[in-house]
């Protein structure tokens, strides 16, 4: 329902963009009316009648025709219409002569009062659109939730439309009410009724009553006049009838004309709607409210258009992603990344960048867009290949290693930096299984493999350097990559052990560390630590977001293994982190951009989140980045026991009622037997349809071998099933998904 709704907000105002544009610069300008008319007085002529009266006929003789009346508030001179096209004009109440001019023209404010109402085409044209920007005012303050005011337009666009939604709201309502003529007076006006303010006046001096006259108007194009008895103003029509009354003159009966004085009074009860649609009901001060509340309606119509455009280009920009093979012009070198921490990644632009530097050509990509004929179009292939796991290729590679083990290199002449950590059994088994897939391939290695343990920045350094002594450029400085990382402090102020000990499941628990105010991170990004007695640092995925406050939460299993003596150890980085940390400690820590697995901001792709264990520690906090901008989210979690180990369960659950998260499946051992991708296969059809039709960005987070493996093996039996496909179009569509980033995948060992 939340989608719909918020699908409706959206392409209403997309498709009305050009009709709702036309009637609020309009209306824009139609507002300046009466900021720029002139200050009339309300008071009767008084003693001023007789010196009023002769202006006017002096006027009259001079050549104006004066079709209206209404006194300026200094007493000195009066303003009149005097003809269709021009504006008010003002004249000295001493002698009649024409002073200048004031206000708007009568030509242009007709022309925009007939293209705010009417669109020059029909007047229904313009009712629609009231009643549409209506509903999308309303929807877009029943369905945003707690909206914050940032740094970006659309939290502006979602902020202000929330918290000042009264004043938007009231234009097109009062708008509405218009239309259907609620709460409008009866006034039965009379086409008859006399149009000179000469003539009006003469009458009202005939009766000796010119010194009530407040001033002469128009309503509907019908001559109004306005008088004051007894202190109260009264709208009136003058209706003059000729009468033949029969007069004796010397001794015989004749008939004389004379002509009666009719004075209508109309029933002109204050009209709020129309006062208040049109910023009338306080002078200039209300003028000025319904001007800048116009222009805030059209700060919602662009901003709103702005970022979906901006938000379309991206996503085209993004499914295009996929790597050109090069014919001409082809670049010296392609630098590939598979990353699992971002390191990868950062190494692999820094390298591209570094190339740029000293004017070599240069393409960077994602191994999930390089296949293996690629390599062949380009003079150099620099790798940069993380491991996950135990020895395991990062998900993005695997596309990549079974094109090279199925193809045969022509001239690919490659260079590999593995990056691994030496403590685990297969160290660099990720990038050794791709230096196999190359050598069987037929690629020539530039430089022996190097393999990398722990921070990879020198040997990076050292490693480019050998490069650049074939290819006659300079090693780079170090500091170039180093500071793209945070180095910041953390302080421990809470830690909360997630599971239940009494139900014997592995001890998970969640801290968090306040950082300093000026660091930003998203849910999805990575804090790294280094445990006493330690050289290699430990990643932790990030569950929180900056936009939130300034506190990081952490999610750790306590990492346990056998010894080479079957002796139960513990990992050194969880142990530390859940048994020996004290609260209140502050330690050193780097802040790492995570890009490939956080939330895209500003996005309406829908989101399919699948999680095992602690894998849900950096999906937790992308509801922070899913409820500034609503989009449909679907979680499926798996663990050993609900009860034990349903991890941020209560995020989860305030999440879904807060509309934030749309569906939630979970499957926990204690309940049923299966996995995780099995409850994804229940709903085959739905995903089929989230990710066929609707784009949807899945990201998996959890163990390569199980969840890993397990989710890619589900969406290939569902593009099988549903896309009407073979087993290896199925798998190459689940490829293409890694390739276009559509499917995001962070996994572990």
């Amino acid at each position: 329902m939340r989608s719909f709704f918020w699908k409706l907000h959206r392409y209403v105002g997309l498709f009305l963009a050009p009709v709702f544009a036309i009637i609020l610069i309009s209306g824009l300008f139609l507002t300046m009316k009466p900021m720029l008319a002139p200050t009339y007085s309300n008071m009767p002529l008084g003693d001023r009648a007789e010196q009023a009266f002769q202006a006017v006929q002096a006027a009259e003789q001079q050549g104006a025709s004066i079709s209206s009346f209404a006194l300026d508030v200094d007493g000195k001179r009066f303003w009149s219409v005097t003809d269709k096209k021009s504006p008010l004009k003002a004249f000295s109440l001493e002698n009649g002569e024409l002073l200048g001019k004031g206000g708007v023209s009568n030509e242009m404010y007709g022309f925009m009062k007939k293209l705010h109402k009417e669109i020059f085409i029909n007047k229904i044209i313009s009712e629609i659109a009231a009643y549409a920007m209506a509903i999308m005012i309303l929807v877009g303050l029943i369905f945003m939730v707690r909206p914050q005011f940032r740094k970006d337009l659309l939290s502006w666009h979602n902020g202000l439309g929330v918290w000042a939604w009264i004043v938007w709201a009231m234009l097109p309502i009062t708008a509405i009410m218009m239309t259907l003529h609620i709460g409008a007076p009866k006034i039965k006006l009379n086409k008859e009724a006399q149009k000179s303010v000469l003539k009006i006046m003469q009458a009202l001096n005939d009766e000796n009553r010119l010194s009530e006259l407040v001033a002469v108007d128009s309503m509907r194009g019908n001559t109004i006049i306005r008088l004051s008895e007894n202190g109260q103003i009264k709208t009136v029509q003058l209706i003059q009838n000729e009468v033949s009354v029969p007069r004796n003159k010397n001794g015989q009966i004749e008939e004389e004309i004379v002509i009666l004085n009719d004075w209508q009074t109309l029933n002109t009860a204050t009209y709020w709607p129309k006062v208040l649609h049109e910023g009338t009901w306080g002078g200039k001060t209300s003028a000025i409210i319904n001007f800048l509340a116009t222009l805030g309606l059209l700060f919602f119509l662009f901003s709103g258009c702005y970022t979906w455009l901006k938000r379309r280009m991206r996503q085209n920009a993004e499914a295009g992603q996929v790597l050109p093979i090069n014919t001409t012009d082809k670049a010296r070198f392609l630098v590939a990344y598979a990353t699992q921490t971002g390191n990868a990644e950062k190494l692999a632009k820094q390298t591209q960048k570094h190339l740029q530097q000293h004017n070599i050509s240069a393409d960077v990509a994602s191994t999930a867009a390089v296949k293996a004929e690629h390599l062949d179009s380009y003079e150099n292939v620099l790798l940069i290949v993380s491991t996950t796991g135990e020895g395991e290729l990062p998900a993005t590679a695997h596309a990549l290693e079974k094109s090279l083990l199925n193809s045969q290199l022509k001239q690919a002449n490659v260079a590999l930096l593995a990056l691994g950590d030496k403590y685990f059994t297969q160290f660099c088994g990720g990038g050794k299984k791709i230096e196999a897939a190359l050598k069987q391939a037929g690629a020539q290695f530039i430089l022996p493999t190097r393999l990398v343990s722990g921070k990879p920045f020198e040997d990076w350094q050292t490693w480019l350097g050998e490069l650049g002594q074939q290819f006659n450029f300079p090693a780079p400085i170090l500091e170039e990559i180093i500071s793209t990382d945070v180095a910041t402090q953390a302080t421990l102020i809470q830690r909360t052990r997630l599971d239940k000990p009494e139900f014997n499941t592995r001890e998970v628990g969640e801290l968090l560390f306040r950082l300093p105010e000026n660091i930003t991170f998203k849910g999805g990004d990575l804090m790294t630590v280094t445990p006493p007695n330690s050289k290699t640092e430990r990643t932790y995925s990030i569950g929180s977001d900056s936009q939130d406050g300034n506190e990081v939460r952490l999610t750790v299993g306590l990492n346990t293994f056998l010894d080479s003596e079957q002796q139960l150890q513990k990992g050194k980085g969880s142990d530390w982190l859940l048994h020996q940390l004290n609260i209140g400690d502050t330690i050193d820590v780097n802040i790492r951009q995570h890009p490939s697995f956080t939330i895209i901001e500003n996005d309406d792709r829908p989101v399919i989140m699948v999680a095992v264990g602690t894998g849900i520690a950096p999906l937790v906090g992308f509801i922070p980045a899913l409820k500034r901008h609503q989009r449909d989210a679907w979680l499926f979690f798996g663990n050993a026991h609900r009860e034990a180990c349903y991890l941020h369960q209560n995020l989860w659950e305030t999440a879904q009622k807060e509309g934030v998260v749309t569906r939630i499946n979970t499957i926990f051992d204690n309940e049923q037997k299966g996995y995780v991708q099995d409850e994804i296969l229940r709903y085959g059809k739905e995903i089929y349809e989230w990710i066929a039709k609707r784009q949807a960005i899945v990201y998996v987070c959890g163990r390569e071998s199980t969840v890993g493996k397990g989710t890619e093996r589900a969406l290939a039996q569902i593009f099988q099933e549903y896309g009407k496909c073979d087993e290896k179009v199925a798998m190459e569509k689940v490829e293409q998904l890694k390739a276009e980033q559509a499917l995001r995948m962070d996994l572990f060992g």
